[in-house]
C-alpha cells in the first residue's frame, strides 16, 4: 500500500535486539514530498477504513528518526538485506 502511495520503502523488520521491536524504513526525496505523500496515505479511506485500527492495536510506542539517505547508507542497507 505504501509503494502504491509512491512512498518508497528502503527497509523493514524485526530488531536484531529486540524480537518484539520492529522498524519501517520510508525514503522521501524532499520534508515537503514527505509530509504530502504521509497525508495522503494516513488520510485514504483504505487506511482508515481497512488498516488503521489493526495496526494501531499493535504499537505500544514509536519512534521517529529522519536522516539523509546518501547512496553509502543506501549501499549499506542493501547489503544488510542480502545477508
Amino acid at each position: 500500500m505504501l509503494e502504491r502511495f509512491g512512498i518508497e520503502v528502503v527497509g523493514y523488520g524485526p530488531s536484531l535486539e529486540d524480537a518484539d521491536l520492529y522498524f519501517l524504513m520510508r525514503a522521501f526525496p524532499s520534508a515537503a514530498r514527505r509530509n504530502e505523500q504521509l497525508a495522503a496515505f494516513y488520510g485514504s479511506d483504505e487506511w482508515r477504513e481497512n488498516h488503521r485500527d489493526a495496526v494501531l492495536a499493535l504499537i505500544e510506542t514509536y519512534q521517529t528518526l529522519l536522516i539523509r539517505l546518501t547512496p553509502t547508507i543506501r549501499q549499506g542497507i542493501t547489503s544488510i538485506d542480502a545477508a
